[in-house]
């Protein structure tokens, strides 16, 4: 166990449990009381076949990288939201249908991968999510946006592709936004798209749109 857990240069630790031997099924308390022990900034425990991630994951308080990608992981903990300094969450390739609301805590969050997973909404709590910077849910079951992810004025790349989507808030608030990525949904009517000055990128191939939306 010691040996998965180690400090790195500039005094940060990791602890790497990516694709254990026998498989991780389930995260013990001794394997976060070894990362809460080191301080860790980053822990990974991808490619394993964890269903659930313990509450007590909340203890990790320096985190700034969580990986649980590629696992069996139906839901994230509530209190995820205490993972205050959280800056990447990648939780892509998993079963995950839904999210706590208290990820709209983690105000310091800038990259959070979701893709291929089963959610059908995103908590309404991620329109705070101000420092976020690419937000990819493709490969979902998304019917409906929170209306706040619109406002999101840090955001750069918004993946929301393949999910069943009719229609999105307006994302007027959106300008710091290169790409779009709405292609493989439902849509049938969009807002106008508008205060996008530096978007390069606006993919909305497969759907349903008979008009297309308003650009300016």
């Amino acid at each position: 166990m010691g040996n998965l857990c180690s400090c790195m240069g500039g005094g940060s630790a990791e602890c790497d449990f990516h694709a254990m031997q026998p498989k991780l099924e389930s995260l013990q308390a001794t394997h976060l009381s070894a990362a809460s022990q080191k301080g860790v900034n980053a822990f990974n425990v991808s490619e394993n076949s964890l269903q659930t991630l313990p509450e007590g994951i909340s203890a990790l308080k320096n985190l700034t990288v969580l990986n649980v990608c590629v696992n069996q992981l139906t839901g994230l903990p509530e209190s995820l939201g205490n993972l205050v300094n959280l800056t990447i969450l990648d939780a892509n390739d998993n079963k995950i249908s839904k999210l706590p609301e208290s990820i709209g805590k983690l105000i310091k969050l800038k990259q959070f991968f979701l893709f291929k997973n089963e959610c059908t909404v995103l908590p309404e709590s991620m329109g705070k999510l101000q420092a976020l910077q690419e937000l990819n849910a493709f490969n979902n079951k998304l019917i409906k946006l929170p209306v706040g992810l619109g406002q999101l004025a840090s955001l750069q790349e918004l993946n929301v592709a393949d999910n069943k989507l009719k229609t999105t808030p307006s994302f007027d608030g959106l300008t710091s936004l290169t790409r779009l990525a709405l292609f493989s949904n439902n849509l049938v009517v969009l807002p106008a798209i508008k205060g996008l000055q530096k978007v390069t990128k606006i993919e909305l191939y497969r759907n349903a749109l008979e008009t297309l939306p308003e650009f300016g």
